[in-house]
């Protein structure tokens, strides 16, 4: 028995080292596991969405969205950035994680009294009586999250990916068939709150079953001042990156509506759905990879500009495609009483390209341990950003999507040089190299695609989209075998399921 106890308990303390993590295998498996999860969660948010535009309107959307706005930035300060900085020490202790975990369900707690509180508040602001209950049941999603917050940092940190994996794939399953239930007896927007919920005990209960490490009591003179310092900073740049954001989503929903930011919220949430499935495995590998090679200037700049070369040869080709079709898009997944929202896809599509490849950027602060610089940068980017919605307020929800994606381009180039090349080994020159093929191929991609569809030599819609879909399917493989990095990928997936013994072979026949 009392060697049973010791191993659970070295087995725990396992869980705050990173010596034993090999970087390069984990890398690569971690890509392909997220990006195969982000696959998954993809075709499920896809069957989601398309399933609840029809069952929802556009109102039922708008409603919740309005009170997302609050909730999404009370929940700035249930994090406080301390899972990063988990992530990003080289070496950490049993007591520092215990006080940032009760430091975070602390922070959980407050957060959902605020946003209780706030309902009355909510209500009157935009004049819609359903927001008080909405808004005081949302409030307590925060407790379920803010439990976990340290688990998932652990996981992170030691790069098992694959529990990661499984608990997001396993939670958004869940939450969308308990949403499209709810929605199909006719619950309306409750079925979106009430996902919520089912989405954030699904992560509980599978993050303590992934992570054996268990909280103990507050310590005192445990060494966490500079961990706070670290999460003060990033916690600063997340609550004025915020308003850069959902500021269009607050300035609409007051100004012109719940409809127009149903409209306008979907069709963000749609255009994301494809990005995120791209961004999101790369980033979640980059920055515990990019913390360990923080003091080897050669590894952490060739690390870098392989995931910024992943990122630019797979996104870039997709937002031609999303630009090129954009009214096919919003009709095959969202259906017809959502056709307004094709122009605002179409800009949107453009400021997201910008933003998804600008913020690597946060990589590097995050790894070198920045985030004082970090917070300073997202006050100017923010209310640069501001300024465009209220400027493109006046012509309405396209008005603010075009005047969103002009400042996203024109604020970018300058702000490369400002941010990357200042600090660190990373230089401005070098991140606009990793993107010069990318940009080129994708450009020629969005050419085609655009004569083919103004030509309408394919009248079935469903058909025209698979074609173009298959093009730019080539155009990124394409673009991936031009990077080293890209057919290390490439290669990994396509060995994957194979034997041991023939993988020998394989390499040598190629």
């Amino acid at each position: 028995m009392h060697g049973f106890g010791c191993r659970e308990m070295k087995a725990k303390d396992d869980y705050l080292h990173t010596d034993t993590v090999e970087l390069g295998i984990n890398s690569i498996r971690g890509s392909i596991l997220t990006a195969t999860a982000q696959g998954i969660i993809f075709c499920l948010n896809l069957g989601r969405v398309a399933i609840l535009a029809r069952l929802l309107t556009p109102d039922d959307f708008g409603l919740v969205g309005m009170v997302t706005v609050v909730t999404g930035f009370v929940v700035l300060f249930k994090d406080a950035g301390l899972s990063l900085a988990t992530v990003q020490r080289k070496e950490i202790t049993h007591e520092q994680i215990s006080n940032l975990f009760w430091a975070n369900v602390a922070l959980s707690l407050v957060c959902m009294m605020v946003v209780a509180a706030s309902a009355p508040l909510v209500t009157w602001f935009y004049g819609r009586q359903e927001l008080l209950g909405i808004t005081i049941v949302l409030a307590g999603a925060f407790v379920l999250s803010g439990v976990v917050v340290q688990h998932q940092a652990l996981l992170q940190r030691r790069m098992q990916f694959g529990r990661l994996v499984l608990i997001r794939v396993v939670g958004q399953a869940m939450a969308a068939l308990s949403a499209i239930a709810m929605a199909w007896f006719g619950f309306r927007y409750w079925a979106l709150v009430g996902s919520q919920y089912v989405s954030g005990l699904c992560c509980i209960v599978g993050c303590f079953v992934a992570c054996p490490w268990r909280p103990s009591w507050l310590y005192r003179n445990s060494g966490v001042r500079g961990m706070l310092a670290f999460g003060k900073n990033l916690t600063g740049f997340n609550v004025v990156n915020y308003f850069a954001r959902n500021g269009d989503n607050l300035l609409i929903g007051k100004f012109c509506g719940g409809v127009e930011l149903g409209l306008y919220s979907r069709a963000y949430s749609l255009l994301m759905l494809p990005l995120s499935q791209v961004n999101a495995p790369i980033s979640a590998v980059a920055i515990p990879a990019l913390s360990r090679l923080q003091d080897d200037s050669s590894r952490y700049r060739h690390y870098y500009f392989s995931a910024i070369h992943l990122i630019c040869a797979i996104s870039m080709p997709l937002v031609a495609l999303l630009v090129a079709l954009s009214d096919n898009v919003i009709l095959i997944v969202l259906g017809p009483q959502w056709t307004e929202a094709t122009t605002v896809f179409l800009w949107l599509a453009i400021a997201g390209l910008v933003q998804s490849i600008y913020n690597t950027s946060g990589w590097l602060f995050v790894s070198q341990n920045r985030t004082a610089e970090m917070f300073r940068w997202g006050v100017v980017n923010s209310c640069v950003l501001v300024f465009c919605f209220v400027v493109g307020l006046q012509w309405g929800i396209r008005g603010v999507a075009a005047c969103y994606a002009i400042g996203c381009v024109c604020f970018s180039v300058p702000s490369v040089f400002w941010v990357i090349g200042r600090a660190g080994p990373i230089r401005a020159r070098d991140f606009y190299r990793q993107m010069a093929v990318p940009v080129g191929g994708s450009l020629c991609l969005l050419v085609v695609l655009l004569g083919l569809h103004k030509a309408q030599w394919i009248r079935n819609i469903y058909l025209e989209t698979a074609i173009a879909a298959l093009v730019t399917a080539c155009v990124v493989v394409t673009l991936l075998l031009h990077n080293q990095s890209g057919r290390q990928l490439l290669q990994r997936i396509i060995t994957i399921g194979v034997p041991a013994k023939w993988r020998s072979c394989l390499k040598r026949t190629s």
